[in-house]
């Protein structure tokens, strides 16, 4: 066996690649849907803010194995996410997994990073083990913060939708709302730029060492630019503050052109000075509605929650979501190189 980097932009190497990371997913929870090919290579591709390198692992001219680390490039230099791990479903247990994190912190400390980040998807948490978990422990990480997967199935029940919009409007005064698509309006990127900035500080982190991130609307537009190329779709809402005009919340889900089926709630965040208005379950049943005029085909919305995070859990409870296991997230440090 032979570990190689793949290169995102070789279309014949990287299905290879690819090939492996969704037999693995396909074999842990049969018949779902996760990363297409084509959302792995555009962002394989890198961008402003981070940059990517695929590994390989080859037995016999065949792809076995399958390993991604991302560098994060703007901040949390220490930093390394490794966002893919995987093996062939019949060639697990034989090692290929351990030779190819070895070779991840191999390229991690060369880059002069000493923490790792890796994520760990439990169809069976909490009543089931995780085989991935006995994998972390004996490799030195430790769990940092556990994120339940909820799924809603659309359309979602009209009445209790309903219901909960009417108990909203009890508290939204002095507040309206903005919805778009794919782009955010010109008028607001420079308000969306903060609250992205206050995802990376206000949003629960659990054990996870993370430093603030610093956005504008370049970087908006950046990302933005990332999510089309990776042939996704998206519809978003913002909480306006009426008296200031600005924009003090929003919410976002998104979902891949070629199988809209399956959605996936992005972030959401409400300014913490802005909070106790119902503002995020708001502008969550808004933008049910209109994810339901604009793709009707999706009939699944996926989202995960820190498991600390109460007042979001609650509110995805009440538009009905449904505990579907778990995404744990793991560190382990390489070193002191500070």
């Amino acid at each position: 066996m032979r570990l190689r980097t793949v290169d995102p932009n070789d279309d014949q190497a990287f299905a290879g690649w690819f090939s492996v990371v969704e037999a693995s997913y396909q074999h842990d929870r049969p018949g779902e849907r996760n990363w297409l090919l084509e959302e792995l290579q555009a962002r394989g591709r890198g961008s402003k803010a981070e940059r990517f390198v695929d590994v390989a692992a080859i037995d016999d001219g065949a792809v076995v194995g399958a390993a991604r680390l991302g560098l994060p490039l703007l901040e949390n230099l220490r930093l390394v996410g490794l966002s893919q791990l995987a093996v062939r479903p019949d060639r697990r247990r034989a090692g290929i997994g351990t030779a190819l994190l070895a070779e991840v912190e191999r390229l991690a400390t060369a880059a002069g990073r000493d923490l790792l980040e890796a994520d760990l998807d439990e169809p069976g948490w909490p009543e089931v083990p995780d085989p991935g978990r006995i994998f972390a422990g004996r490799h030195g990480f430790e769990c940092a913060q556990v994120a339940v997967r909820r799924d809603l199935t659309l359309p979602a029940d009209r009445e209790r939708i309903d219901t909960l919009e009417v108990q909203c409007r009890r508290y939204v005064s002095g507040y309206a709302l903005r919805t778009w698509r794919d782009r955010c309006p010109q008028d607001l990127v420079d308000d969306r730029a903060v609250l992205a900035a206050r995802m990376s500080t206000d949003a629960p982190m659990g054990d996870l060492e993370r430093a603030a991130e610093h956005w504008d609307a370049d970087r908006v537009r950046d990302r933005e630019g990332l999510q089309l190329a990776q042939n996704r779709s998206w519809v978003a809402v913002g909480a306006i503050h009426q008296a200031s005009g600005r924009m003090v919340g929003f919410t976002e889900v998104g979902f891949p052109l070629r199988a809209p089926e399956r959605g996936y709630q992005w972030d959401t965040l409400v300014r913490r000075e802005h909070r106790g208005h119902r503002l995020g379950a708001w502008m969550k049943v808004a933008n049910l509605r209109q994810l339901a005029d604009v793709s009707p085909v999706t009939t699944l919305v996926t989202t995960w929650n820190a498991d600390d995070n109460a007042p979001m859990i609650a509110v995805n409870k009440s538009l009905g979501c449904a505990a579907n296991g778990a995404l744990t997230h793991w560190t382990k440090r390489l070193g002191d190189q500070r």
